[in-house]
């Protein structure tokens, strides 16, 4: 990595950490950097030492089934990283949401009915975490037998059922009671057609009052962006751009991250909601697109594509409502009414569409496409 961006990337840790944007700085971060005498003596006050995948209870017992068994778990099964590093993440947000002792982690199964409740009342899309759970108990017979001996001491019926049946039959309770709400939801007749107009007519007055500015870039990126020189989509996007690094050449990107190439115009994104069981995205920007990229570099250089305008990467969340304060409209609506254009008005397969989106067609069905036969071609 370049000098230049390499002190770029220290002083956004200084500037997050003094205007309290961020609480603390990890122990890995102060090692990979050489950082000068003035800059620790800055850092020093907020640096953690905590490593969050540090393990103290490596002890192995029949009746216990340890966080630190739950991560070799993970080593052996899961080769993709992004996936990894989310099962992880989800075996710590886990632990934490059962406060489990001692780090056993097979103390989350002393209460299956309680377990549910939690997961569903504290994630919006708790799907995740139910597959998560019947994923690392088909890999473990010790955990599942533990799970299930533990489920056993406060069931109210007597049953064969195992924990992954239990939780498998109450995961798809849920998401079918997802599923009626979503129809329901669907059938209000949402215009999604003058949705998808109207994100095109904003981008179209930003490129004549604010052109290459980041208000007009978020525009181009969910409008342009999403499709190819031959006018074909290739993206239905979800809040996918709000980390992803500028390069000059291909062999700056890796396997995990998200780039863009600005001297050929590629983008590969690594790194989304649904990429444990999907492709990169990996295309070409029209070079429509990449013009307004260059100037908007141009006339703000930067480290990444889409940035603060004092520097430094929006949060998820800071992104997707500038998104929407932008555009009129929410990143969710913005992906439905794409979906729902795309088949309804210019006849795209649903197949090309359910990739380009990166779920199923059955996800496409119930959760994307607008109810309406009010679409007319223009």
């Amino acid at each position: 990595m370049p000098r230049d961006a390499i002190e770029e990337i220290k002083k956004r840790h200084i500037r997050a950490l003094q205007k309290g944007h961020k609480k603390t700085i990890s122990q890995s971060v102060i090692d990979k950097y050489n950082w000068t005498v003035d800059e620790l003596s800055i850092l020093k006050p907020f640096i953690n030492s905590n490593k969050p995948f540090e393990m103290k209870n490596t002890s192995i017992s029949n009746n216990v089934f340890t966080t630190n068994e739950i991560y070799k778990l993970l080593d052996q099964f899961v080769e993709n990283k992004t996936t990894l590093k989310n099962y992880r993440s989800r075996v710590n947000a886990l632990n934490k949401l059962l406060k489990v002792q001692n780090e056993q982690f097979s103390d989350i199964f002393l209460d299956v009915q309680a377990l549910s409740k939690k997961i569903i009342d504290k994630y919006a899309d708790p799907t995740a975490y139910f597959g998560f759970l019947l994923f690392v108990l088909s890999k473990s017979q010790k955990l599942l037998d533990i799970a299930t001996s533990h489920y056993n001491k406060t069931k109210e019926t007597n049953t064969t059922d195992d924990v992954f049946d239990i939780l498998k039959t109450q995961f798809n309770n849920y998401k079918n009671t997802q599923i009626v709400s979503q129809l329901k939801d669907r059938r209000k007749d949402l215009n999604y057609e003058a949705v998808y107009k109207s994100i095109f007519k904003k981008e179209n007055e930003l490129n004549i009052s604010q052109y290459a500015s980041t208000r007009h870039l978020i525009s181009v990126m969910y409008t342009h962006a999403l499709y190819d020189e031959k006018d074909t989509i290739h993206i239905n996007p979800r809040n996918y751009f709000h980390c992803v690094k500028l390069v000059n050449k291909d062999d700056d990107m890796d396997e995990e991250n998200n780039f863009y190439n600005i001297d050929t115009g590629r983008l590969l994104l690594n790194d989304y909601k649904t990429s444990g069981i999907y492709k990169p995205y990996d295309v070409i920007l029209s070079q429509k697109v990449q013009k307004i990229i260059n100037d908007s570099i141009d006339k703000n250089e930067r480290t990444y594509l889409i940035e603060k305008e004092k520097g430094g990467t929006m949060a998820p969340n800071s992104l997707s409502e500038m998104v929407q304060r932008v555009m009129g409209h929410t990143i969710d609506t913005i992906r439905k009414s794409i979906e729902s254009y795309e088949i309804n008005v210019k006849k795209t397969s649903r197949e090309h569409l359910a990739w380009v989106s990166r779920h199923t067609i059955i996800t496409q069905e119930v959760s994307y496409l607008a109810q309406t036969t009010q679409y007319a071609h223009h």
